[in-house]
């Protein structure tokens, strides 16, 4: 098993942050791996298996999830299309200000996907399947997130921690929407389709 150490994917010690859109291709062998900083994954086209503390979980277009340091995963590729991925890679310490200050001004609960970065040794599930809709707002923050971190203009960190801490809350929206709004009765969908 492979250790991706921070020292090799994030920027540096005193900004532990890195981005990277990449794809996945079908015929990628298995590599499975750990690393010692929190993954934020967001799957854009495509759909395959994320092999996952021993489980087998399908992932597709839409699927947003969090992988805490040192939990062994992996992807697997289903069909002739590749996984279309988006990696958002920090340490739990990276927004832990921003976040302690974020905590203190909603209920935690409101924040799942701010909450267990708070905790000094994450291991919590998330994942979240986002809307069409909401998968283009996904993308759109991320492009976004991703050119400022990859430009380096004047006043590049203090904006990419700005823009993943307005991800992280908009995620969290997301999340308590659906705990808001129940799902209509199969039947009713259906009709609806």
């Amino acid at each position: 098993m492979r250790l991706y150490s921070k020292e090799t994917y994030l920027e540096s010690a005193d900004f532990p942050f890195g981005a990277v859109p990449f794809l996945t291709m079908p015929d990628r062998p298995r590599l499975p791996h750990v690393h010692d900083f929190i993954e934020l994954v967001y799957i854009a086209n495509g759909c395959g298996e994320h092999l996952y503390k021993g489980c087998s979980i399908p992932v597709s277009k839409g699927d947003v999830f969090v992988i805490p340091p040192y939990v062994e995963h992996d992807y697997r590729v289903a069909g002739p299309a590749p996984l279309e991925v988006y990696n958002i890679l920090f340490t739990p310490s990276f927004l832990l200000p921003e976040l302690q200050a974020l905590s203190r001004s909603a209920p935690l609960e409101r924040c799942f996907y701010v909450e267990p970065f708070l905790q000094p040794h994450p291991d919590f599930d998330s994942h979240l399947k986002l809307s069409l809709h909401e998968g283009q707002e996904a993308k759109s923050r991320l492009n976004r997130l991703i050119k400022e971190y990859n430009g380096k203009a004047l006043g590049y960190r203090i904006t990419v921690k700005a823009l993943l801490i307005e991800l992280l809350v908009w995620l969290s929206r997301c999340y308590e929407q659906r705990l808001v709004q129940p799902r209509p009765p199969a039947g009713e969908s259906r009709a609806i389709g």
